[in-house]
């Protein structure tokens, strides 16, 4: 699974919480894809849980936000998390 993450504004840990809420939110309206939601929500809570944000904003700076920078999250079948910068892949933890 991939999702892509928006740092323009912000660093990637508030980009996870925000789209972590926003995922919850969005699995209570009706007609919501429940399967997938609760793989986000369970992919964005292992994360806040587990990864050292401070030590990826202070070695990647493309994560501390304001930056024009392509960036996304993946999971893969192993359920090893990794994140993706500009094509470079870095595991989260």
């Amino acid at each position: 699974m991939n999702i892509n993450l928006d740092l323009t504004k912000h660093c990637i840990q508030t980009e996870i919480k925000k789209l972590y809420n926003k995922s919850i939110m969005q699995y209570f309206k009706h007609g919501a894809d429940k399967v997938l939601l609760e793989k986000r929500i369970d992919i964005f809570n292992i994360i806040l849980e587990n990864c050292d944000f401070a030590h990826l904003r202070s070695s990647y700076p493309e994560l501390c936000g304001k930056h024009d920078t392509i960036a996304a999250l993946s999971v893969n079948r192993f359920n090893q998390f990794y994140v993706q910068i500009n094509g470079k892949m870095i595991k989260l933890f």
